[in-house]
Parts: C-alpha cells; sequence; structure tokens
C-alpha cells in the first residue's frame, strides 16, 4: 500500500489526472456515476501498484480504459447507453471537443460503435495520444488501433 513518504506525490498526481481519467471512463462509460467509481478503483490501484508506476498520466489513462470498458462488459449495459440519453441528457462527449465542434452526426457515430472502439477514438481524437501509446493502453497492434481510426474518419466522411 501507499506508504507515508509517497502520499504527497500522489495527492499531487490525483489532482493533476483525476478529471482526466474521470473524462476517460465518462466518455466510454456514458454515466456519471459509473465514471466516478472508475475513478475510485483506478487511484485505489494506483496507490497499491505507487512505487512501480513509472509513467503515471500512462497508467492511469490505460487503467481507466481497461477498467471501463470490463465495467461495461460485466455489466452487459452498453445496450442500455447506446441511445445517448442518460438522466433526460445527451451524452457529454462533446466535452472532449480539443481543436474542433463536435456536431451530432459524429455523436451518432460514436455511439454506434462498442465500447472498445470508442475508447480507441476518444483517445485519439479527444486526447490526441499516438497510435503507439493507444496501442499500448489497449494491448492491441499499433496497426489495428490506425486502421479503426482511419475507418471511423472515412465514415463520417461519407455520412455528408
Amino acid at each position: 500500500m501507499l506508504k507515508t513518504q509517497h502520499l504527497p506525490q500522489f495527492n499531487a498526481d490525483y489532482e493533476k489526472y483525476s478529471r482526466l481519467v474521470f473524462s476517460i471512463a465518462v466518455h466510454i462509460l456514458l454515466r456519471q456515476q459509473d465514471a466516478e467509481e472508475v475513478v475510485q478503483e483506478v487511484f485505489i490501484l494506483y496507490a497499491k501498484n505507487f512505487e512501480t508506476v513509472e509513467n503515471p498520466k500512462y497508467w492511469l489513462c490505460r487503467t481507466a480504459s481497461n477498467f471501463s470498458i470490463d465495467r461495461i462488459r460485466r455489466t452487459n449495459r452498453f445496450n442500455h447507453y447506446v441511445d445517448g440519453v442518460i438522466n433526460g441528457a445527451k451524452t457529454l462527449f462533446l466535452t472532449i471537443s480539443t481543436k474542433a465542434a463536435i456536431n451530432q452526426e459524429l455523436e451518432g457515430l460514436l455511439s454506434e460503435l462498442d465500447a472498445k472502439d470508442r475508447s480507441i477514438l476518444i483517445l485519439k481524437l479527444g486526447y490526441e495520444f499516438t497510435f503507439s501509446e493507444i496501442a499500448a493502453m489497449l494491448e492491441m497492434p499499433e496497426s489495428s488501433v490506425k486502421s479503426k481510426v482511419t475507418r471511423f474518419i472515412e465514415k463520417m466522411g461519407n455520412q455528408k
């Protein structure tokens, strides 16, 4: 478990990365309550593995993505969320747009994807991770990540 001398650094990492972890989780899970639980689970595991984690941002993002995908698999609730309506409100994906406004067509396309594909796109388009970083986070070949992003972008272009 976390040693006392590491507590200041752990707290600093929590302050620095908890919003990022939450954002990744909420955009994969599409439910704030589930995302908050993922944040807790991720940081509990981070505290247990604090001394062995070399790159906290990478480790936390990877763990948040994996925990979120696992939660969907465990609860089998993905179909419940696909309609994009949560507690009467539209999904929050639009909040992570970094370079351009994401229109409703894009939101609709994203809702049609499974959790892993959606997480790839969120990490690439929303957070601008490299293909190799995403491949490492999700433990899949880099070529698969590239092809999924390319196919999605082509599909977006064909929607016009």
